[in-house]
């Protein structure tokens, strides 16, 4: 657990020193987006709540922001945030509508509903895998 926290902490400290120093970078919300993957695959969905949508905010059009977003709505769900959850969701559906990583981004924010036991929530999200692949 103390190596985890040290590594959390160290996180969080390079978050701040991207933040500060290359915010106006064109891969800043790249950077922040692998920093809140690590939150996430560490169950940290509040702190990579946060990130993947300072990411998201900081650069809207980027290349990676399906990713961006797809995080955005998976740390929602697990924080029990609905409303992020959908504008996330939504904005997978409308923005990235051609993006060949969709269904994937869609499948991977099926599976956490229906791992956070939302059912209902992820057979309308595998229903949208289905159609969109």
């Amino acid at each position: 657990m103390e190596g985890e926290r040290d590594t959390l902490t160290f996180a969080q400290a390079a978050v701040e020193k991207l933040r500060a120093d290359h915010a106006s970078r064109p891969e800043f919300a790249a950077a922040v987006c692998i920093v809140a993957d690590n939150y996430r695959w560490r169950e940290g969905f509040a702190k990579g709540k946060d990130l993947y949508a300072l990411a998201a905010t900081a650069s809207p059009n980027h290349r990676q922001g399906i990713w961006f977003q797809m995080g955005l709505a998976i740390c929602s769900i697990c924080v029990n945030d609905p409303n992020t959850a959908a504008a996330a969701i939504a904005k997978l559906n409308s923005q990235y509508r051609s993006d060949p990583g969709l269904p994937q981004a869609l499948y991977e924010v099926a599976a956490t509903f229906g791992n956070s036991k939302l059912y209902d929530k992820a057979t309308a999200e595998f229903n949208q895998v289905i159609t969109t692949w």
